[in-house]
């Protein structure tokens, strides 16, 4: 029963940026539910509210996402027992139009390629798949592309055990215009591990490893995991946005004129750490786009 009910839990320390988070079940067997036990503490330590819900197979229009900043869509142990119902799948794509966050992991990207699954929903996810799956007994995350956010408390490069769903990770590939966040490394070879962008006035982020249970114990990949869920409430994500609402107009670019020559992130919109003529041409060349484009 406990995989199958709905519950909230809120950590006694609180956050900053503390977001309510909905959390597809992996299951109703005993592994799937210690993973969603593993996944409740790895996000109520990071200060969030949780909400365990159903599995993906049951999530449809009945579910209530009011009050709902992000849903982390697990597919793991139970990746192989069907697709999310089409009315879901609507709710959770207009979700994210509308500015909710959406995190999935391994068995989500490879259902949408192998199985044809997630056919609304998938658009929005940052990442295609690459090539088919593999299992190691650890996995070694290291940052790529800085973000304060998703950075946070974490050093560049940390080490943490597997479990195996049927493998432990896939091989995963950005979308034009998505951002890779973290690699891997694999038979000498690199690879994305997490790979996020915006999704109408939402954000998505995709995990490339299955996420299950030892992967969630351990502390630092469960602070990426609870940075991610944050990242993902930040608003809107449009290049040349520097307000952050969701349009790009002469709000922004009187940010970056108002910090220009300056060293802040306020209007430094290619993170290079000054406001300068590069992030001026960004907001010209973007000048009008909405996030609802």
């Amino acid at each position: 029963m406990f995989a199958r009910t709905a519950i909230a839990l809120l950590s006694l320390c609180g956050a900053a940026h503390a977001a309510n988070v909905y959390v597809m079940s992996s299951g109703a067997s005993s592994l799937a539910q210690a993973n969603d036990i593993a996944a409740i503490n790895a996000l109520v330590s990071g200060g969030h509210i949780v909400t365990l819900g159903v599995e993906y197979t049951q999530f449809d229009s009945t579910i209530d996402l009011d009050g709902i900043d992000v849903v982390y869509l697990q597919a793991n142990w139970n990746w192989n027992t069907g697709d999310m119902p089409m009315d879901g799948q609507e709710m959770l794509f207009e979700f994210v139009r509308n500015g909710g966050g959406l995190v999935t992991n391994e068995w989500t990207v490879w259902k949408a390629a192998a199985q044809g699954s997630f056919e609304i929903i998938s658009p929005y996810f940052p990442s295609e798949l690459d090539s088919p799956f593999s299992t190691l007994s650890e996995m070694t995350f290291t940052q790529t592309t800085p973000d304060s956010t998703l950075n946070a408390g974490l050093d560049p490069q940390f080490t943490f055990p597997l479990t195996s769903v049927s493998g432990t990770h896939t091989f995963i590939a950005a979308k034009p215009g998505a951002v890779g966040y973290y690699t891997f490394e694999q038979s000498g070879n690199t690879y994305d591990a997490l790979i996020a962008a915006g999704a109408g006035c939402g954000r998505v982020a995709n995990f490339a490893t299955v996420n299950a249970q030892m992967q969630l114990e351990d502390p630092n990949f469960a602070t990426l995991l609870s940075n991610t869920m944050t990242w993902a409430t930040l608003g809107p994500l449009v290049f040349g946005d520097a307000n952050a609402d969701g349009d790009i107009n002469l709000a922004d670019l009187n940010i970056v004129l108002a910090n220009f020559g300056t060293e802040t992130d306020e209007g430094d919109l290619d993170d290079d750490g000054q406001v300068d003529l590069a992030d001026l041409n960004i907001v010209l060349a973007t000048f009008g786009s909405s996030c609802a484009d």
